[in-house]
């Protein structure tokens, strides 16, 4: 019948996958088997993990390895158990990596947190230069009876200086308070988006 037909096509389909597979494997393994009793040595896979993965295979993973997959009396991992040691390398790979992106949050966490202190020092010093703008108007406001108009004029144009550089302040601020919020992903937004927020809100 046709499924009957399908079913065998299906089946050679698969087997003939797994022929190509598993020749795929074997090439790789004598690629580094430089042995007669067909293993791969410490030194070999030391070679094969830095061939194939450009890294290196640590210590205790090697032991890992000959430990538990290499058969008791022989000196290497045979290609029945290779992809036992494929996988032990995989995974003690994803563990350096998942320890060296631990390390980039520490770190990043870090500089995030002396950003923000920092910021809120610019903050604080944005702050006194507003207090010195809001006094500088007041005393012109409470001059405009008293003093002479050429007087006046020079207090104003010295006002509008010190709004000018205070306008300069407070925007420099708020855009980089801004690029501090909008750089915050992941574990860093979790951890700092509350002191961010706070900060954008007392720059504005």
């Amino acid at each position: 019948t046709f499924k009957a037909a399908q079913d065998a096509k299906d089946k050679a389909l698969r087997q003939a996958w797994a022929l190509d597979k598993q020749q795929e494997i074997t090439g790789i393994f004598t690629k580094y088997c430089n042995t007669f009793e067909n293993i791969l040595t410490r030194s070999e896979v030391e070679k094969f993990t830095q061939g194939e993965y450009n890294c290196t295979v640590p210590e205790k993973v090697l032991d890992n390895i000959f430990d538990n997959y290499v058969e008791e009396g022989a000196k290497g991992v045979n290609v029945k158990d290779f992809h036992y040691m494929k996988a032990a390398i995989g995974i003690a790979r994803e563990r350096e990596r998942d320890a060296k992106r631990r390390k980039d949050l520490e770190k990043a966490k870090e500089d995030t947190k002396a950003s923000i202190a920092e910021m809120e020092s610019a903050v604080g010093n944005a702050s006194k230069v507003l207090s010195s703008v809001d006094r500088q108007v007041l005393r012109l406001v409470g001059k405009v009876s008293t003093v002479p108009v050429t007087h006046m004029l020079k207090l104003a144009d010295k006002t509008d200086e010190m709004v000018a550089e205070a306008k300069s302040v407070v925007g420099s601020i708020t855009q980089k308070v801004k690029a501090l919020k909008d750089s915050l992903t992941g574990g860093l937004r979790e951890a700092f988006a509350p002191a961010a927020m706070k900060l954008e809100k007392e720059s504005k």
